[in-house]
């Protein structure tokens, strides 16, 4: 994970302890390891960080999530028994972090899906109550023009509406590539024009041409079988009507079996 900055450029990774800092009037590197009340930041596994707009340092690692204000105090912001909203969140396994335009901090995670901190409650919430997203592994979280929330996930991508909470789920269904998005592959530039890599290659597209409207397609019976009364020595066999222009088939009382066969007139797959 890489946080520049100003002055100084914010370097972390695996199996090192603390953070290494980059000096850019001195050209200097040092590592330094922040503590507060023996609580210690570890530096192994850190996957994201984020300056906030009110100078907070917010770091991801699979070891939770930890918060460093203006004054170099560090707290750590998991707990698995925590309720929702709450002052900590239920997960330790921390991939990803954004700042949406409003302060709202967006955190991903590998186990339990997205949550968010709000600044003026200094709470976390559950923006989404959904259950497949809940468990779903948040590898990117970026922002369109329109204000969206973008997630990108090993499920697919999700376009969320920060005013009412819904959200759209992008699959191989519209054209994706794939579903699984890898961890930092993903981006959206200043024309909104989305770039997603993945298990089977690079997925390009524009939101504007997403078709996500649901559609029910008529289905129709085409062909019923009836067998036959079974008789010893003698081959099973079955009667067959073509009913595709009658919508009533009456049955004798002992003909309590049947076979329908059926036409799903078109499923259209839309593309990306």
């Amino acid at each position: 994970a890489i946080l520049p900055g100003s002055k100084t450029t914010w370097i972390a990774g695996d199996g090192k302890k603390g953070i290494l800092i980059y000096d850019h009037a001195k050209q200097t590197f040092k590592r330094e390891v922040f503590s507060t009340e023996g609580l210690e930041l570890s530096g192994d596994h850190i996957y994201a960080m984020l300056k906030s707009k009110s100078g907070t340092i917010w770091i991801a690692s699979l070891n939770g999530l930890y918060s460093l204000d203006t004054q170099k105090h560090l707290s750590l912001h998991s707990n698995y028994t925590q309720k929702l909203p709450g002052n900590t969140l239920p997960s330790f396994r921390i991939r990803s972090l954004y700042e949406a335009s409003n302060g709202v901090i967006w955190i991903g995670t590998q186990d339990k899906g997205i949550f968010t901190w709000d600044p003026k409650t200094e709470l976390f919430y559950l923006p989404i109550k959904n259950t497949a997203i809940n468990t779903a592994h948040i590898t990117r979280i970026t922002s369109a023009n329109d204000g969206s929330i973008w997630l990108f996930t090993t499920k697919g991508i999700l376009r969320v509406n920060t005013d009412n909470s819904s959200f759209d789920l992008l699959t191989q269904n519209h054209g994706l590539a794939s579903e699984n998005i890898y961890r930092g592959a993903a981006y959206i530039d200043a024309d909104d024009t989305v770039y997603a890599g993945g298990t089977n290659g690079l997925s390009i597209f524009t939101p504007k041409i997403i078709n996500t409207k649901t559609h029910t397609f008529p289905v129709h019976i085409t062909e019923i079988s009836i067998p036959n009364a079974y008789k010893p020595n003698q081959e099973k066999t079955e009667n067959k009507y073509d009913i595709t222009h009658t919508n009533k088939k009456t049955l004798k009382h002992l003909q309590n079996s049947f076979f329908l066969e059926f036409s799903a007139l078109s499923y259209p797959k839309s593309n990306l």
